[in-house]
């Protein structure tokens, strides 16, 4: 007989940490969801009125590296903290900050969302990511040529993975409030 597994990432102290992701093949659901051979990565959470939400993340794939190590290392140079990286299902990217005097933000079009990776009812998807974060990360992998895909759950976490060759890296970050 198959023992219970205990569930982790629900944390009792902090609602706002009460949540759990998994990943699954889209086949061990075929009689639930409707689609291909392929996965989907789904979050079950609970809302202010206690009802359980299934919300689906959203994924595009970025520019080069080397462009986003630039900005990123620009906006740290112009004392920024947080970045914040906006996403569209119509493969739109605007990668934004906040400084003294302003706000800084750099927009990509036309980038390749893959639609069977993503079903979110929403258009765009936010995240906030701390600078000191993400920015050894894309500048390790800004002379090689990798791709680099990012998958967000809007005001939740970021997971970057980097495609080289015969390996993918995964790198999840968690967003931060202003």
């Amino acid at each position: 007989m198959p023992q219970p597994q205990d569930m982790v990432g629900m944390n009792p102290r902090n609602p706002e940490q009460n949540f759990i992701f998994f990943e699954l093949e889209i086949d061990s659901l075929v009689r639930i969801l409707p689609g291909g051979h392929c996965y989907l990565k789904l979050k079950l959470s609970k809302s202010q009125s206690d009802e359980p939400i299934l919300s689906v993340e959203m994924c595009i794939s970025m520019p080069p590296p080397k462009s986003i190590a630039r900005f990123i290392h620009a906006f740290r140079n112009m004392n920024a903290r947080v970045v914040k990286f906006t996403a569209s299902v119509s493969g739109d990217l605007r990668i934004s900050t906040k400084i003294d005097h302003g706000e800084i933000d750099a927009s990509f079009s036309d980038l390749q969302t893959n639609p069977s990776e993503t079903d979110s009812q929403e258009e765009t998807a936010n995240v906030q990511l701390m600078i000191r974060n993400i920015q050894s990360l894309f500048q390790s992998f800004a002379h090689t040529r990798s791709r680099v895909k990012m998958n967000i759950i809007s005001n939740r976490m970021a997971e970057f993975n980097i495609h080289n060759e015969d390996c993918v890296l995964s790198f999840i970050v968690g967003n931060v409030s202003d």
